[in-house]
């Protein structure tokens, strides 16, 4: 019983989490091959038959060739961001990758500006990519009245 219960309260900040109800948005900390096949397996999974509006940022050392691989098949369209790290890999560059693959990718100059587009989208958006991008989000999401916050971009 008391297992049971501690599996329902669990909380794993940044992995399928769900920010926001309307419009929809969910965070999930996928930055590699293994993170980013699970999350597609989950989404086909809990929303079968949908596509996807997916924010990304990652890391230049990740494998993101794979990663975008993986997700054109939920695809609606991505936006690209450049994470705050040495490390990022461009967000331009990714886009541009993304563009060769058929699918319209836009890079936006911040995450907040990534946002702007979610605010404006019609059906589900994903953010993922580097554990850097996800916990500026979830920094973002938990200061008071933050979905206010999205006009001024």
């Amino acid at each position: 019983q008391y297992i049971a219960e501690g599996i329902r309260e669990a909380r794993w900040p940044g992995r399928m989490e769900i920010l926001s109800e309307d419009p929809f948005l969910l965070v999930d900390g996928a930055h590699n091959g293994h993170g980013v096949l699970a999350l597609s397996e989950s989404l086909r999974y809990l929303y079968p038959g949908e596509k996807f509006h997916f924010i990304m940022g990652v890391l230049a050392d990740k494998d993101y060739e794979n990663m975008v691989e993986e997700l054109l098949p939920l695809a609606a369209d991505f936006v690209t961001v450049t994470p705050e790290s040495s490390r990022a890999l461009q967000g331009q560059k990714l886009a541009e990758f993304i563009e060769k693959k058929g699918i319209r990718a836009v890079c936006a100059g911040s995450v907040f500006e990534a946002l702007t587009y979610w605010k404006k989208n019609n059906g589900r958006t994903v953010l993922f990519g580097s554990l850097y991008f996800i916990g500026e989000i979830e920094e973002f999401f938990q200061k008071e009245d933050s979905s206010y916050k999205f006009e001024k971009l």
